[in-house]
């Protein structure tokens, strides 16, 4: 399989690709390492089922967002249909 070398704005597009994965899993690990200390202290402190269900529902959207993000960033030789921003 050959490789062809990526242009400028090519290696431009995945390097912000590539930033806003790493934001994503830095998001991610932010709010599930804070949703294993809400659970641990639910008894000390007070937080409503529905906070605990909004951090984990935000948990959820930034891993479905890093997916896309990933799935966006891979070369796809294929076809250059990528939706307009």
């Amino acid at each position: 399989m050959s490789h062809a070398h990526p242009t400028a704005a090519e290696r431009a597009e995945q390097d912000s690709y590539q930033q806003l994965v790493v934001r994503c899993r830095h998001a991610i690990y932010s709010i599930r390492t804070g949703l294993e200390l809400i659970k641990a202290r639910r008894q000390t402190v007070s937080l409503t089922p529905e906070v605990v269900g909004m951090m984990d529902r935000e948990s959820r959207n930034l891993t479905e967002c890093m997916e896309f993000l990933i799935r966006q960033a891979r070369p796809n030789r294929d076809s250059d249909e990528r939706p307009a921003s």
